[in-house]
């Protein structure tokens, strides 16, 4: 016993004699306990002990397989459990005559279009069968659609120092064959009291999917150079108005996003030699906030609403310097 109290006296005092070499075998210490006692911590999690469930050893990871693309496994989508999980490919013939040129003496440029597009087997999502019970989104190959419209871009040089733009498009769109599909997110048929198999909804006639029937864009530029080769202050506003757009196939209300427009200002000062480009700018000048998106949620989520908003007013400056751009 006085023999180890001895060692240990020793050794304390040349840990004393020695403060750097105390530290370092310390840190040393310190260090290789906490690596082991994490890496035990991993081990015994992940590999020893056993899941906190029932019959952990059941427990499974499912992959889907898949052909092509960068990976051929990924996460399971149910739709693939669907009664619809194979669908004919989507094809589509296109009819368009245009015209492009200008008049007025070149100060008029023109672009204009009219078209009509004939669809087979438009693939559009919506509710089925699942073969676990209940229905799922999947995706569908509706027989038929068209698309018949017009679009029109025009640039006019009213003078040196004004230019006026517009465009108009007009595209009417619906789904031209019978086809049946299951409303799930009907709050006045909820599935716990109504079978949507029971009630399906023919979309022949609806407007397909995503598509403003009407759009509008117009914009005048004012370029005003600053005496004194001191470069050119340049005016421009644009108004933009979108019209109303379904995002359901049943065309509820609910699932409708309302028309909307905006107008966006912005003020340039490009230097003589091109090289700066100082800018004031406000998009949204009316704080006008329209819907760019929604989903519909079933039953288990109350029949809520989510949605995508369109940018708030913004206001701001910009900066831009090209280097070697002297001429």
């Amino acid at each position: 016993m006085n023999s180890l109290f001895a060692d240990i006296r020793f050794g304390a005092r040349m840990l004393l004699k020695s403060p750097t070499m105390t530290i370092i075998a310390l840190l040393a210490l310190t260090l290789g306990i906490g690596a082991n006692t994490a890496i035990f911590s991993v081990v015994n999690a992940v590999l020893l002990r056993s899941f906190p469930y029932s019959d952990a050893d059941r427990i499974v990871l499912v992959w889907e397989k898949k052909q092509g693309g960068r990976t051929d496994q990924n996460v399971i989508n149910l739709g693939n459990f669907s009664a619809n999980a194979k669908y004919q490919p989507e094809s589509l013939v296109a009819y368009e005559l245009g015209y492009k040129g200008e008049i007025r003496d070149g100060t008029m440029q023109v672009n204009a279009a009219v078209y009509y597009y004939d669809y087979s087997h438009v693939h559009t999502p919506a509710a089925s069968p699942s073969a676990l019970g209940g229905v799922s989104t999947s995706t569908f190959a509706v027989p038929g659609a068209e698309m018949i419209g017009f679009d029109t871009d025009v640039l006019w040089l009213l003078t040196d120092r004004v230019t006026l733009g517009a465009t108009v498009s007009f595209t009417h769109s619906e789904y031209t064959e019978n086809f049946d599909v299951i409303d799930e997110f009907n709050a006045e048929r909820p599935g716990s009291l109504f079978d949507p198999l029971a009630t399906p909804f023919n979309i022949k006639g609806n407007t397909m999917l995503r598509v403003p029937e009407k759009k509008f864009d117009a914009y005048a530029q004012y370029a005003l150079p600053i005496g004194g080769d001191r470069g050119t202050l340049t005016f421009l506003a644009d108004y933009s108005w979108i019209d109303k757009v379904y995002f359901s196939l049943f065309e509820e209300g609910t699932d409708k996003a309302p028309s909307y427009s905006r107008v966006d200002t912005r003020i340039t000062w490009l230097s003589a030699g091109e090289n700066w480009n100082v800018s004031a700018f406000c998009n949204n000048v009316f704080d006008d906030i329209g819907i760019r998106q929604i989903e519909a949620l079933s039953e288990a989520d109350n029949f809520r609403r989510t949605g995508t908003l369109t940018n708030p007013r913004t206001y701001g400056l910009e900066l831009l310097y090209k280097f070697g751009a002297w001429k």
